[in-house]
């Protein structure tokens, strides 16, 4: 008998080890991929920092609210929300839009409360979607320039063009994305490969444009693949050189028709990468 519960014992185990790597729990953070590489979050202090990893915190988890005790300055706190956004494209839950609690002059914040655009049921599901069509890009991806160069082409050869699609789930499960859309799955593409890749913002062709700073064999440069998708110039085939016309290029070629802001909100750090 003493035979029989051993050899059950080392069944059941086998069992689990066997779904542990076959079925991975849906709630596995999606964070985990660019985590070490937040270059939002390198520049804070270490006061900011603490805040940062607070309501990070609190939209991992899909919570409403965030406590901030005696309170924070309204300034580094809108600075923390938009650092985590932008170190992590991967969010793509958080409405733009959340109610604060404040002093009486506005300069201190007390609480703040978040919405989201999906149920936590939708946000569970199209996470675990992201994570399999990120998992099976990655699995295809070479290294070094080869490999940013299959994550333009697979943007712009399954991406549609689609002026709502500003997110990372709609460009990248459902084809479907803006400029923003395309830098930001961009960019969670890259980091996931262990690129240091961003979103920058900035103007092209005189309306705001979003696009990528990529630093690869220790250069900087830019990547912007809704300006290389052929269908955005009417056309199906493009020659060798249009197609990477946008692709791993220098400031001097990039400012010919795109351009910085002179100033922005929180002169996110570029130069982190200089």
């Amino acid at each position: 008998m003493k035979g029989y519960k051993w050899l059950f014992a080392c069944f059941f185990l086998l069992c689990l080890l066997f779904l542990s790597v076959f079925y991975p729990h849906r709630e596995e953070t999606v964070f985990l991929g660019s985590a070490a590489l937040r270059p939002g979050y390198a520049t804070l202090s270490e006061e900011e920092q603490v805040l940062y990893d607070q309501v990070r915190a609190v939209i991992e988890a899909l919570a409403v609210n965030v406590s901030l005790g005696e309170g924070v300055k309204s300034d580094t706190f809108h600075k923390v929300v938009e650092y985590i956004q932008l170190d992590y494209p991967e969010i793509f839950w958080l409405s733009p839009q959340y109610e604060v609690v404040t002093s009486e002059d506005g300069e201190l914040m007390y609480e703040a409360h978040f919405s989201y655009t999906f149920t936590k049921e939708e946000i569970s599901a199209r996470r675990w979607e992201l994570e399999q069509c990120l998992q099976k890009i990655v699995r295809q991806t070479g290294t070094g320039v080869d490999g940013l160069r299959f994550l333009h082409d697979h943007l712009i050869d399954h991406v549609q063009y689609d002026s709502d699609g500003a997110d990372t789930y709609s460009t990248l499960v459902l084809g479907k994305g803006n400029c923003q859309g395309y830098a930001k799955a961009f960019q969670l593409l890259a980091n996931r490969e262990g690129y240091a890749c961003i979103t920058v913002m900035g103007e092209a062709g005189g309306v705001k444009h979003s696009w990528n700073l990529v630093k690869v064999n220790g250069e900087v440069l830019y990547v912007d693949a809704t300006w290389d998708d052929p269908l955005l110039r009417g056309d199906t085939v493009l020659s060798e050189q249009d197609r990477y016309r946008y692709f791993l290029i220098g400031e001097e070629t990039l400012f010919l028709d795109h351009s910085l802001p002179q100033a922005t909100p929180y002169q996110y750090p570029i130069s982190i990468y200089q």
